[in-house]
Parts: structure tokens; sequence; C-alpha cells
């Protein structure tokens, strides 16, 4: 488990856990389809945390983003 204090188990406990991988085009050189996921205790949370994937993908110049899509599933 996480030793510490409470704060510091709080703030973890809020941040949304986000998992990416290589969805498509692998047999392509050069060409790649990643697919980003992220799982959170609120839809706000989940959002802020994907809003930071692209903004860091559209910040690295050797990308060239082509297409992006975005769909959220709550429950």
């Amino acid at each position: 488990g996480i030793r510490g204090d409470a704060a510091a188990a709080l703030l973890l406990d809020q941040m949304p856990a986000i998992g990416a991988a290589e969805v498509d085009h692998q047999e392509l050189w050069q060409r790649t389809a990643i697919g980003v996921t992220a799982i959170g205790n609120t839809a706000a949370r989940v959002s802020q945390a994907m809003d930071g994937v692209e903004r860091y993908v559209w910040s690295r110049t050797e990308i060239e983003v082509v297409d992006l899509a975005r769909s959220c599933w709550e429950e």
C-alpha cells in the first residue's frame, strides 16, 4: 500500500488512470493509430486528463495528427 499522509492518498485517489496502446497500422512504416483510455472518479477529471494528453500530442512537432476522436462512456 501507500504510506504517507491522508492528503497524498486523497490526491492519488483523484488522479485518473491513463493507458495507451498502438491499436492499428502496426505493419506500416511511420504510421500508427494510438488508443488512449482514462478511468477516474469523475467525468470532469477524466476530461481534464484527456485534455492534457491532447495538448501533449499536439505539442510534439514530430507527430502529424491525421485524425482525433473522443468518446465517453459513463454508467
